[in-house]
């Protein structure tokens, strides 16, 4: 039993780092040009997923790097533009802000040809809810989120989308 705990362990271990080294971005990158932007979609998703995937309280400086990297770029993108809408998430909470933009930009580059205003904010919801239930602890309670959640659950979040984009 100790020896599988162990093992558990290492393998834990092991994987979290390589995690982390799966994702580098270049020290010398530039995104001046339409270019550079379309150049770097593919980093872009990876570092969306990867955010997703480590909570707030793991790899802070890694998270800082690729948060400041992913703002940048969503700043700058002439391809992907994000729609934010009052009442749709918490705009006093930078993280939730950060992850409604990155669900819609990671949305918005994977489905480019088929891509409505309504989807992208669907999915920037989506992907901030799925970040605030894993960092509940990190961000506390937020009663707009609390609502989103029961609206999804109760199959009601598309219309309520929709309803803030006409």
């Amino acid at each position: 039993m100790k020896k599988k705990l162990i093992a558990l362990c290492l393998f834990l271990t092991v994987s979290l780092a390589l995690r982390a080294q799966d994702l580098v971005i270049p020290q010398n990158l530039t995104l001046e040009s339409h270019d550079d932007y379309i150049n770097t979609e593919k980093l872009v998703v990876q570092c969306i997923d990867w955010l997703q995937q480590t909570t707030f309280g793991e790899e802070k400086e890694e998270r800082k790097k690729v948060q400041n990297f992913l703002l940048r770029w969503m700043s700058g993108s002439p391809t992907v533009m994000i729609q934010i809408k009052e009442g749709l998430i918490p705009l006093d909470k930078p993280e939730i802000l950060m992850a409604f933009m990155q669900g819609w930009t990671r949305y918005s580059l994977l489905h480019k040809k088929a891509s409505s205003v309504v989807d992208c904010a669907m999915a920037g919801v989506e992907y901030a809810l799925d970040v605030y239930n894993k960092n509940k602890r990190y961000l506390g309670r937020l009663r707009l989120m609390e609502k989103l959640i029961e609206r999804k659950q109760k199959q009601q979040l598309r219309i309520f989308i929709e309803r803030k984009f006409k």
